[in-house]
């Protein structure tokens, strides 16, 4: 009796032989030639495969959404260097009126997926549509960028006054935010809506 088999193509397991610990065959077949078929412990690696799947998906996932952040502190960066007067604009209307901003925000939305329908009715206005949806898309996100800003100036504004260093601080916490498997879909949603 072994404590663990293990093939890279076909394993057969003869008669009278059990495995006490697990098999595992890649790239090909278990062979069970035992009378009564019956191992101990037999184990063809099926769930430790999804296990592993499973921690992949969970690392992908998180990589995928540490990209998407260094895009959008990138994006952000380039907004205030471009149009600092814009973003300020909109860092002020978030810090006097949040509630506000967030309740245009989900009207505001709800509109535009509305108007984008609306124009994709007819066959002049699909180019319009594509038009519009990218531009609303920019606008969503110098509305994000903005909100997150105002975050990272509020945490770290008596250490210093650099917008890039409040954005990154705003952008890491919501990276961090994000991975909570509740909470981090509504904080995304609050930012997106007051955004």
């Amino acid at each position: 009796a072994m404590a663990d088999a293990a093939s890279v193509g076909a394993l057969t397991i003869d008669k009278g032989a059990s495995v006490g610990g697990h098999t595992g065959v890649i790239g090909g077949v278990l062979n069970n030639k035992s009378a009564d078929g019956s191992h101990v412990g037999i184990s063809l690696g099926k769930s430790k495969e999804s296990d592993d799947d499973a921690d992949d998906h969970k690392v992908k996932e998180g990589g995928s959404a540490f990209s998407r952040t260094c895009v959008l502190f990138m994006f952000g960066s380039m907004l205030l260097a471009l149009a600092p007067k814009r973003m300020e604009t909109l860092k002020l209307e978030t810090v006097q009126r949040p509630g506000r901003s967030f309740a245009f925000g989900i009207l505001g939305i709800l509109g535009f997926a509305i108007a984008i329908v609306a124009l994709c009715v007819t066959l002049i206005g699909i180019p319009l549509a594509i038009v519009a949806a990218l531009c609303g898309a920019v606008a969503g996100l110098a509305g994000m960028v903005a909100v997150l800003t105002v975050i990272g100036a509020a945490i770290a504004r008596h250490k210093t006054e650099n917008a890039y260093a409040h954005l990154a601080i705003g952008c890491g916490l919501f990276f961090v935010a994000g991975l909570l498997p509740f909470v981090g879909n509504w904080i995304t949603v609050l930012v997106v809506f007051i955004g």
